[in-house]
């Protein structure tokens, strides 16, 4: 528990991660105050369009942080000591390294689930309506960052230093952004759509982001009616599972391999 507690005291506070929460709060209040300011009015009807581009935004910087974070804290621990510090107290490495990155999962996921509170509420003050949607897909965001900084905390492990190991996160990053979703839109000419959902959600960021999406609007009408529709009564509930089950991994083979640390330090 000390390792957990000093880790959030640690990040929780960082200015980095304040800067991270300034980030998110002003970039989904400046799109959805933009985006109504049109028309005059707020309704929450209509939010369903204006989420697509709060979503994009969020999930940018959301996986990027959450990303080189989770690569970032244990290289920046051997270089820096502290590992050796911990690790010279009677603290085995497994419990170090769970402490570790529930600490960093903690102070990430408190930092985003925060963000997304004051977005809704200053969307509030400013136009006297209130929309759950961005707390749903504040909720989603959490799950991302889990999800995350588990897979980047775990690839941590075999790289070399801090500089392979924030190289290894940045690549990774544009991979998931950019990368995936090129190839997911060449394999669109060859495969149906139900073929290319499965592959897109492979990515926990693309499962973050369709989470969003149907937390906003289950139909998913304002992204492709007829892909949704196809989609949706080919795989039933495999299109809410798969993706679950995509952002859970990264955090249950972690789990694996400290258990697996655990057992051969006996």
């Amino acid at each position: 528990m000390v390792i957990l507690l000093f880790t959030i005291r640690q990040w929780l506070f960082h200015k980095w991660v304040l800067a991270y929460i300034l980030a998110l709060v002003a970039t989904n209040i400046f799109i959805t105050y933009a985006a109504f300011f049109g028309l005059g009015w707020v309704q929450p009807e209509f939010y369903g369009r204006v989420a697509v581009s709060v979503v994009n935004a969020s999930i940018f910087l959301v996986s990027l942080t959450s990303l080189i974070l989770g690569f970032f804290i244990y290289q920046e621990d051997r270089e820096g000591g502290l590992y050796e510090w911990f690790i010279s107290r009677p603290v085995i490495r497994s419990s170090y390294l769970l402490q570790r990155w529930l600490g960093l999962a903690a102070s990430l996921g408190i930092s985003a689930a925060v963000a997304f509170a004051a977005s809704a509420v200053a969307v509030w003050l400013l136009t006297t309506v209130f929309l759950t949607q961005v707390i749903a897909i504040g909720a989603v965001m959490v799950m991302l960052t889990l999800s995350l900084s588990a897979l980047g905390f775990l690839l941590s492990q075999f790289t070399s230093d801090k500089v392979a190991a924030l190289g290894a996160g940045f690549f990774l990053w544009l991979y998931l952004n950019f990368v995936h979703g090129l190839i997911a839109f060449v394999l669109a000419l060859f495969l149906p759509a139900p073929q290319i959902f499965l592959f897109v959600v492979t990515s926990p960021v693309e499962s973050a982001r369709f989470l969003s999406f149907y937390a906003v609007d289950p139909t998913l009408s304002f992204i492709n009616p007829v892909t949704a529709y196809d989609v949706s009564t080919s795989l039933g509930s495999a299109i809410l599972t798969v993706p679950l089950i995509i952002l859970l991994a990264p955090p249950i083979l972690l789990f694996i391999y400290i258990s697996l640390e655990k057992l051969t330090t006996k």
